[in-house]
């Protein structure tokens, strides 16, 4: 029976042991985990999982790192504005640009065709609208004298819009030249212009964010409809759609304009004319990123909800409207592809959307650059995109391609880990799916880190030890067909660290006779919920001790206890802060040593709480020091338990009460003033007060004035006394609470 009982207790052990080490994991299994990571010919869709995306080709690459607008030709030739010296590029199917023009101003902003194939081109600042005609010579065409150009488009007539700022006017150019203010506005800018299928000329302003729309054009002036006022600083971006819808891209949290005045300066990565416009607040995980619906009304307000970095809007034909998407992204270009799908270029790490519906929205990919500035069709060869940082052109194809990446984000095991397997759920259809993985110690990954290396055929990581790993997926599809092309569902690494050591915080040493005790614990409430978020969860790492780290906080809140200071003559109390990475069970050792004595001696000895108190009453008086040391071996095997420990500051025990002496004699009488000298052989009398013939007490000061000496002198004056018998009662008390109390009698 005993044997049956010894293997009972060992195996719980064993088993109670391997807690400290259990197997974690990260898991990437939606959108919002996998939108985190960096996907290069590889589309994450909304429902979480990742395929290929559609086939991208780098088609030319451009002297100039921003690129401003392009158009295409009737002959397939391709004009791009780029850069901060007023430059036009002309790129042929040879994919080589040529400069077509150079302006005297800085940057060529906007680029249009008329009916005749001539091309128009709007420059800044101080900028006019520049015409080319077919022999390839150049004039202005109009000079607006306004500080900005921003777009220009042409009517079924003939006629030129020109949006400008800083003073928010739109002009209307007759076909020779001439023109006047259309509409002035009360805007900062007037940034994008779109021509409708009705022929309504929509306009979309920077300052509050409206969309305008002209119902009428034929006239010199008109007054347009609002059609959306945003959240957003500005309107980046205008769409047509199939039967007469309207896509509208906003974006700024409404302090940031993406508008810098250009230099001369040859931009760069940190001094580009296009710059990252920073995301107010993220519209949240992917399940609602696409934020509150739009009311559908020809007026259409966004209401009060706080906007992040952008989002995007349809419009119909009745003035209805319904909001596609909102998110942390800056919108820099949209483009109705086919089939009512929308794909919308960023300005943050040159990501590629697709939007499908409401909340119904992908990452195709990200190009190799920071902004994608334009989208235009490319004829069979799909749609063509321009970037900035770097200015390149790049091919898309509407149907799959053959290879795609993914990376992953960086996942931070908090310590040295040892790596198991990578797991996931594929769908392979015809193609291939293969895991990499890579580790290091910075948390972003730089030179040190090892190389890429392919899990095993038993999905095991072969990667070093380290505590970041980051995972990459290539993507190979057999037939190009959607259906059959691969796809991830989900991914989970496994993984253990190594135990580390519990930490002791502090130690806090109580006034002398106090005890703590325990406080009967009380029920706690369950915790709230916040529909927007979920329930509460506790923070990662550093984890109170016994925690697993997925312990909800009002649990381990339960869990602590209360504890109340209890007065006891002798006693003396410490307490201490102590936690364990690993959320491992602690047990502690109290220890002690005299002042100038080197030896520790035990005091307690496996200690579960994080408070001990003794009876001191007995130890000789003198200055203390006391030592916590806290292991993790109820959590571990002994080999591979961990300690900490931490020494207090000096404390003083002090179990003799001062002394009192009172020179009450004939000569101390006669010189009408009672000496008292009161001594303590540890600690400073901080406190003392006499009753003279049993009146209230009142206090007694040193003579020096101040209790700051184990020996304090006193005067008790007796002067206004009347002749008789007195007495005098002395009450003193220590800097550790001990009383003592004389009396002295005396006739005058």
């Amino acid at each position: 029976m005993n044997r049956l009982l010894s293997f009972l207790a060992l195996f719980l052990g064993m088993t109670f042991s391997l807690r400290a080490v259990q197997t974690e994991k990260f898991v990437n299994d939606s959108f919002a985990d996998f939108s985190e990571g960096e996907a290069h010919g590889a589309a994450i869709v909304t429902d979480g999982f990742l395929r290929i995306g559609p086939e991208v080709r780098k088609w030319a690459s451009l002297s100039e790192a921003v690129v401003w607008a392009a158009v295409r030709d009737s002959k397939g030739a391709l004009f791009v504005a780029a850069g901060n010296e007023g430059q036009i590029f002309k790129v042929k199917a040879d994919a080589k640009p040529v400069e077509f023009f150079k302006a005297a101003e800085l940057q060529i902003q906007a680029l249009a065709f008329d009916k005749a194939g001539d091309l128009y081109a709007a420059s800044m600042p101080d900028g006019k609208v520049y015409r080319f005609h077919a022999d390839g010579k150049s004039s202005v065409f109009f000079d607006p004298k306004e500080k900005y150009i921003w777009a220009l488009q042409f009517d079924p007539d003939g006629n030129l819009f020109v949006a400008t700022g800083d003073k928010g006017r739109l002009y209307k150019v007759s076909r020779n030249g001439k023109g006047a203010v259309f509409y002035d506005s009360d805007e900062t800018h007037i940034r994008t212009l779109l021509l409708d299928d009705q022929n309504r000329l929509w306009a979309g302003s920077e300052g509050n964010g409206l969309v305008y729309r002209f119902d009428k054009t034929d006239g010199a002036t008109a007054t347009p409809f609002v059609v959306y006022d945003s959240q957003y600083r500005e309107i980046k971006a205008l769409a047509l759609a199939p039967k007469g819808a309207v896509f509208v891209a906003a974006m700024g949290d409404g302090k940031t304009s993406s508008i810098q005045m250009p230099t001369r300066a040859k931009p760069t990565a940190a001094n580009t004319a296009v710059p990252e416009t920073p995301a107010a607040i993220a519209a949240g995980t992917a399940g609602g990123a696409s934020g509150p619906k739009v009311e559908e009304t020809s007026y259409v307000s966004s209401g009060a909800d706080k906007p992040g970095a952008g989002e995007v809007v349809q419009f119909f034909p009745d003035g209805s409207a319904e909001k596609w998407w909102s998110d942390s992204e800056d919108v820099y270009a949209l483009a109705v592809v086919e089939n009512g799908r929308v794909w919308a270029g960023t300005g943050k790490k040159g990501k590629l959307l697709e939007l499908l519906g409401p909340k119904q929205f992908s990452i195709l990919g990200q190009l190799e650059a920071e902004t994608i500035t334009c989208l235009l069709p490319n004829g069979k060869e799909g749609w063509l995109a321009a970037t900035s940082n770097d200015g390149a052109l790049w091919t898309l194809l509407l149907s799959p391609g053959r290879k795609g990446t993914f990376e992953s984000k960086t996942f931070d095991a908090r310590a040295t880990a040892r790596w198991g397997i990578l797991d996931s759920k594929i769908a392979t259809g015809s193609g291939k799916v293969a895991f990499l993985t890579r580790s290091g110690n910075t948390a972003k990954p730089d030179k040190t880190w090892s190389d890429w290396i392919a899990v095993d055929q038993d999905h095991r990581v072969k990667s070093p030890l380290a505590r970041f790993l980051q995972y990459k997926v290539a993507l190979e599809a057999g037939v190009r067909s959607v259906s059959s092309a691969p796809f991830v569902d989900s991914v989970t690494l496994y993984y253990q660290t190594k135990n580390q050591s519990p930490k002791i915080n502090r130690i806090t040493v109580f006034p002398s006779n106090v005890e703590l005790v325990k406080m009967p614990k009380m029920d706690m409430p369950l915790p709230p919920i916040n529909p927007s978020f979920g329930s509460v969860a506790p923070a990662r790492g550093f984890k109170p001790a016994g925690s697993d780290g997925g312990e909800d906080p009002y649990a381990a809140m339960a869990r602590t206890p209360i504890l109340q200071q209890v007065k006891k003559l002798g006693s003396r109390s410490l307490s201490w802060q102590a936690g364990d990475p690993n959320g491992d069970e602690l047990r502690y050792d109290v220890l002690y040593r005299a002042a100038g004595t080197a030896e520790w001696k035990p005091l307690g000895r496996d200690i579960r709480d994080q408070f001990f108190s003794w009876d001191a009453a007995t130890w000789p008086d003198g200055e203390y020091y006391a030592k916590v040391i806290a292991t993790d071996l109820p959590s571990n095997r002994e080999d591979e338990a961990r300690t900490d420990e931490w020494t207090s500051d000096a404390f003083t025990v002090d179990n003799t009460a001062p002394t009192i002496e009172v020179d009450a004699s004939v000569e101390a009488v006669k010189k009408e003033a009672l000496t008292v000298v009161i001594r303590d052989t540890t600690s400073i009398v901080d406190e003392a007060e006499f009753s003279l013939d049993g009146e209230p007490w009142r206090p007694l000061l040193p003579v020096g004035g101040i209790y700051d000496a184990r020996n304090n002198t006193f005067a008790i004056p007796v002067a206004k006394l009347q002749a008789g018998q007195h007495h005098v009662v002395i009450r003193a008390s220590d800097s550790a609470n001990n009383v003592a109390t004389q009396t002295a009698r005396f006739r005058k």
